[in-house]
């Protein structure tokens, strides 16, 4: 890695600063409610998504759930020792959880039909297909995908009488944010964006920042959803204004990468395609 680094390019022949081409595919699975694969190169995450009338939780009598699961396929999980593999899967998902919570990209409450006793629970599965760098960053952002692309019964609700009648409309979820995360790899001080597994492995520093692309431009406490730094290299002002800069764009490019692809009057011919972001 050192000899790539002294010559300015990495081992898969991108500079510092250059993305993998994505792919974005909806619908990949037709029993779910709604299901996105995403693709960074060789890195491949799919997302599937199911719902179901439950009660409330009790901490939230006005609001649906959204539950998150994540696990690796198992060729990956033959590669990650079970210790590894576990506190690797959680930690995927709490920063899921978190992003999301912290963006409010949705309004839980519109999936409530009746206060205390029922409301839609959403249970997103996230599978690892294969794992070569920016998992965090391709499961948000299938995850987005799949809840843009899911749709449900409408349900007629008489409050008086606690009853729920099934209408033959099918709906989907109000998006408030669409909130994209980034990863960044330190190595010798140099930038590396979209590291692969093997970059993420030999990096000094890595720091995922996950944003609002709509307020990309202002960089502020209310547009920084997640902001998470390890490693030991230190950074400096340039560094940092960098990274926010790249995290902007590339936030924009993704966000309008999910939006093409949910979007109704898109043709299949369209969309299966790898896409570059431009640099």
């Amino acid at each position: 890695m050192q000899s790539f680094v002294n010559s300015g390019k990495r081992p898969d022949g991108r500079n510092f600063l250059e993305y993998r081409d994505v792919l974005l595919s909806c619908n990949n699975i037709t029993s779910a409610n709604g299901s996105a694969l995403i693709k960074f190169g060789s890195s491949s995450v799919l997302c599937g998504l199911t719902m179901a009338i439950v009660k409330p939780e009790m901490n939230r009598p006005e609001e649906g759930i959204l539950s998150i699961d994540v696990r690796f396929s198992s060729t990956i999980s033959n590669e990650i020792d079970n210790p590894d593999r576990t506190t690797y899967s959680s930690y995927v998902r709490e920063c899921l959880l978190k992003i999301l919570a912290n963006s409010k990209f949705i309004d839980l409450r519109e999936l409530c039909l009746i206060p205390r006793k029922k409301a839609w629970q959403i249970s997103a599965e996230i599978v690892c297909l294969n794992m070569d760098g920016c998992i965090i960053d391709q499961s948000l952002i299938v995850l987005l995908a799949a809840l843009k692309k899911c749709r449900f019964p409408r349900y007629d609700v008489n409050a008086e009488f606690e009853m729920i009648t099934k209408t033959d409309e099918m709906i989907g979820l109000k998006f408030l944010h669409i909130p994209i995360i980034n990863t960044f790899s330190i190595i010798n001080n140099n930038i590396l964006v979209d590291p692969t597994m093997n970059e993420e492995d030999l990096s000094d520093s890595l720091i995922r920042i996950a944003i609002d692309p709509d307020s990309a431009d202002r960089i502020d406490s209310d547009a920084i959803y997640l902001l998470e730094v390890t490693g030991s290299a230190s950074m400096d002002e340039l560094n940092l204004t960098t990274i926010f800069q790249k995290a902007s764009q590339r936030s924009k490019f993704l966000k309008k990468l999910i939006l093409k692809h949910c979007d109704e009057s898109s043709t299949k011919e369209d969309l299966i395609k790898f896409e570059a972001m431009d640099i």
